[in-house]
């Protein structure tokens, strides 16, 4: 897949840093194997990966058994490197929302991880989990490890709890609840790692939004 990326620098044109921060990038899709490396000089990032979120399940009538995605996991590291050390990273599809009586599809994975050079355990941030039309069951919250701060998703809402809104993310907000005759402007998850809404009637389910993985680099 073409790497997607935004890059941020605090280096004027023509200058070069001697210490301190260099530049962020938002990774949006998946690199090759050693897709990544610092830039040279850097010798510190910090990692955050996000899972992707849950879609929302549908079902024909009100109450409990509208359910929307949860939220996917968060992870934030910090690692010493070199740069000539190659990382790969790889982004998480947003799970997509349910047919008719049909459940939300699970948020993928996004994972950092060592190709060569430095060696760290495997930052991985878990896609939320999609909603199913049964009975209070929203999507699980995705899981988080490797880090030196993990976070697991915001879960998945129930119809009769509030709304089956789906869960938000540090860099997203859940899609809202569908029904019949009931103007939602946003079903599916906004930004990145946020859950899909449920769908009663004959109301559109949301989709989750996909991963992310952002990159600071210092001197």
């Amino acid at each position: 897949m073409a790497l997607t990326k935004i890059e941020a620098s605090n280096i004027a044109a023509g200058a070069v840093a001697s210490s301190g921060f260099v530049k962020e990038t938002f990774y949006t899709s998946s690199t090759s194997a050693g897709g990544y490396s610092p830039a040279s000089g850097v010798t510190k990032i910090i990692v955050e990966v996000l899972g992707a979120g849950g879609g929302g399940s549908h079902y024909s009538a009100h109450g409990p058994a509208v359910n929307s995605g949860a939220g996917g996991g968060y992870v934030r590291k910090t690692l010493t490197v070199v740069d000539t050390d190659t990382m790969t990273v790889t982004i998480g599809a947003g799970g997509t929302g349910g047919g008719s009586n049909a459940s939300g599809a699970n948020g993928g994975d996004t994972t950092f991880a060592s190709v060569s050079g430095t060696s760290f355990t495997t930052l991985t941030a878990g896609g939320g989990g999609g909603g199913t039309p049964t009975n209070y069951t929203p999507g699980t919250s995705g899981t988080a490890t490797g880090g030196d701060l993990n976070i697991v998703g915001a879960p998945g809402r129930t119809q009769n709890a509030g709304g089956a809104e789906g869960g938000s993310s540090p860099y997203g907000y859940g899609g809202e609840t569908s029904a019949t005759g009931i103007t939602i402007p946003v079903e599916s998850g906004t930004g990145y790692g946020a859950g899909g809404g449920g769908a009663s009637d004959s109301g559109t389910t949301g989709s989750g939004a996909p991963g992310l993985c952002v990159i600071t680099e210092y001197k």
